[in-house]
């Protein structure tokens, strides 16, 4: 009989590396903005109706709290598209080393920072 291995599964005091943290940063990306794709296409289709449609869509998108919704759905495909260009470029055998894995997964969290806070000056 095998000695069982002890399990430790309490994620908050696990350290990951940061490539961890940008592969499962990106698949969270990905699920919120899947969930967000309903919202979206629903005040798209409101918007295209008629003009009292569309009037009704630029009311409901002037409110702080939606625009702030909008600012996070953008920082969150932004993140998502960088750490899937990494991930298609390492599909490829490009930066497959591990110094350029490490590198390349802080130049997606300082890029992606940099995004978020050009986004938030500028008021999108």
């Amino acid at each position: 009989m095998r000695a069982k291995s002890p399990v430790f599964l309490n994620l908050f005091q696990i350290r990951f590396p940061i490539t961890a943290l940008v592969s499962i940063s990106h698949r969270i990306t990905g699920v919120l903005l899947f969930l967000c794709i309903p919202i979206v296409l629903f005040w798209l289709d409101v918007s295209l109706k008629d003009e009292a449609g569309f009037q009704q869509a630029q009311t409901f998108f002037s409110c702080a709290c939606v625009r702030f919704f909008v600012f996070l759905v953008m920082a969150l495909l932004l993140f998502h598209w960088l750490a899937g260009m990494r991930h298609l470029l390492l599909d490829v055998d490009i930066g497959i080393s591990k110094q350029r894995v490490r590198f390349t997964s802080w130049l997606i969290f300082v890029i992606a920072i940099a995004g978020f806070l050009i986004m938030l000056i500028t008021g999108l």
